[in-house]
């Protein structure tokens, strides 16, 4: 075992059952074991995550240390210590440490033992349409990321100086041609993470000359 130095043996004899204990023996074990732990968990997507190397170099020297972060994402550096990570998406991602040490051995962290919870709402929607005719109804999908966000609050400027709309899916007919570009912002007003999406919707006349 990484970390023992020392060693003895014990013997039991057949007949008597007696047992010889022989003196303990110095024995040098080395073999870097990884490990690490996540200093700010469960954020919201955009707040960068810190991770702190928690590895034991056990008589030896780590030379690299490469995070697989679960989402796709790995990177490798050359010293311990503190780094952080951004997530894209909101989600569960299982983060895996693997070090490498000045004798050629390998130790990766449990896959399974430390997950990171990243969360929404992270905004997106998808229209119907994005170059209608006059008077169309454009229907709005929203596909918002809600991982971790529950109660998301929504809110939708259609840019037509129209009233707001707080439906999740909603729909709007656009009675002036012209270019829109429609917003929406999803936001959690529990853990406070809020994020925007927009694209633009280009409205045309297509009766006129």
């Amino acid at each position: 075992e990484k970390g023992q130095d020392q060693v003895r043996v014990i013997t039991r004899e057949v007949y008597f059952d007696c047992l010889d204990t022989s003196n303990y023996v110095p024995i040098r074990v080395i073999g870097a074991v990884a490990g690490f732990e996540v200093l700010n968990n469960q954020q919201c997507f955009s707040t960068p995550v810190q991770f702190r190397d928690t590895s034991n170099p056990y008589n030896t020297k780590i030379t690299s240390w490469e995070w697989d972060f679960g989402d796709g994402t790995s990177q490798t550096f050359t010293q311990g210590g503190t780094i952080h990570h951004t997530y894209k998406e909101p989600g569960n991602y299982f983060v895996k440490l693997s070090i490498r040490d000045t004798s050629g051995c390998v130790s990766s962290s449990s896959l399974t033992s430390t997950t990171v919870q990243v969360f929404g709402p992270k905004a997106a929607f998808v229209p119907s349409g994005t170059n209608v005719a006059l008077n169309t109804t454009v229907f709005f999908q929203n596909t918002t990321n809600e991982y971790g966000s529950y109660g998301t609050q929504f809110t939708w400027d259609f840019g037509d100086n129209t009233p707001v709309s707080h439906e999740h899916s909603p729909s709007h007919t656009y009675t002036k041609a012209g270019t829109y570009r429609v917003k929406l912002v999803a936001i959690n007003t529990v853990t406070g993470c809020r994020s925007e999406a927009m694209q633009v919707i280009t409205v045309k006349n297509f009766n006129s000359a």
